[in-house]
């Protein structure tokens, strides 16, 4: 099953681009919430975290390669204002 998961992947790869294939790795990244882009400072590293990590600020501001949807992200706020209520 590996083996035919690895031979699908090569398929789905064969014709990307240079740019799709930064584009996938940065899709990747996005949805691994990876808190480290390649090329990024520290600085621009934070604020792309917070723009895709951050309840309130991920529905707003977040890239457009990122992989979660605004319905995951509203669950998600909600998900969190509900958790502060409880343990409060």
């Amino acid at each position: 099953a590996a083996e035919m998961l690895e031979e699908y992947k090569a398929k789905q790869q064969v014709g990307h681009t240079t740019r799709d294939e930064k584009k996938l790795e940065l899709q990747r990244l996005l949805a691994s919430r990876s808190a480290h882009l390649p090329g990024y400072s520290w600085c621009a590293d934070w604020v792309q975290w917070m723009r895709n990590n951050h309840p309130v600020f991920g529905m707003c501001c977040k890239y457009k390669e990122n992989p979660v949807g605004i319905g995951q992200r509203v669950m998600i706020l909600i998900s969190s204002i509900f958790f502060g209520l409880a343990a409060t």
